[in-house]
């Protein structure tokens, strides 16, 4: 909460002093911090501002957008948002979209479509802490179409020896 509201001050001294640079580093942090507080209901109506827009690029709102929305489990629209906007990212689809396209995908069973955009997170963003979590649905979406035996047990186990994630081995 404290965060929050160092957020909010930077975002009003960077208005007044119009350093754009610091505006967009407080609308970040303020969007942070109200994820990570569940109040997806006020990230959306600040992603709605008008004055947010001006300073925030479009991809990055879908981003915010797309993460909020799986967040609340509206799988249906996030797959809307991103199909909507697909066409306009310039170069590679950013990490956060393509792991929560390939979510929303799962959690409303086309598995077909979830296995292209974590295999494409996982081809393109190995590193990131996300990566054995999009391994893991690669494995289930696998396992639920029913595809080869002997290749989901060996993503299980790939899975298992590349995590350093608890849960995720686990599961």
């Amino acid at each position: 909460i404290s965060a929050l509201k160092v957020g909010k001050k930077l975002f009003v001294l960077t208005k007044e002093d119009y350093d754009t640079e610091g505006l967009v580093e407080a609308l970040n942090g303020i969007i942070f911090c109200l994820t990570k507080m569940n109040q997806y209901e006020k990230v959306f109506s600040l992603l709605e501002d008008k004055e947010v827009e001006k300073y925030l690029d479009k991809v990055k709102i879908t981003q915010y957008r797309i993460y909020s929305k799986v967040k609340n489990e509206e799988y249906t629209q996030v797959i809307n948002d991103f199909l909507n906007i697909e066409k306009e990212i310039v170069g590679k689809i950013p990490a956060s979209i393509l792991f929560n396209v390939g979510e929303a995908y799962f959690r409303t069973a086309n598995f077909k479509k979830s296995i292209y955009y974590f295999d494409q997170f996982v081809k393109e963003n190995s590193f990131e802490k996300k990566s054995a979590e999009a391994r893991l649905r690669l494995a289930l979406s696998y396992d639920l179409i029913s595809k080869n035996e002997k290749l989901v047990s060996e993503m299980y186990k790939n899975v298992i020896d590349r995590s350093a994630d608890p849960y995720v081995r686990y599961e």
